[in-house]
């Protein structure tokens, strides 16, 4: 039986780092009876030319201009503009 296993955050400076990171997270956790999600893995670069693709279990993740990682707003454009119009949207629904 597989658990769920949401929410992790892999920093790196290169992509050989991160597809090793991936790669380890991968391994390691089917040790413990958890699965990475392929489809629902994103991968966000920031500053780089470097295009090669990034797999989990050889398929390829993702690649998004911006993501929401703990109900913060995340964009390859930096700043917290994006953010803060967000938060406030919200709040003038509540």
């Amino acid at each position: 039986m597989c658990s769920k296993l949401d929410d992790i955050a892999l920093i790196s400076s290169t992509r050989g780092q991160i597809q090793q990171k991936v790669g380890s997270l991968g391994t390691n956790s089917k040790g413990t009876g958890l699965k990475i999600n392929s489809e629902k893995t994103k991968l966000l670069r920031l500053n780089t030319s470097n295009t090669e693709r990034v797999q989990v279990e050889g398929q390829d993740i993702e690649e998004v201009q911006s993501f929401v990682y703990l109900d913060a707003n995340v964009s390859n454009e930096g700043g917290a503009e994006d953010d803060i119009k967000a938060r406030l949207g919200k709040a003038r629904v509540a």
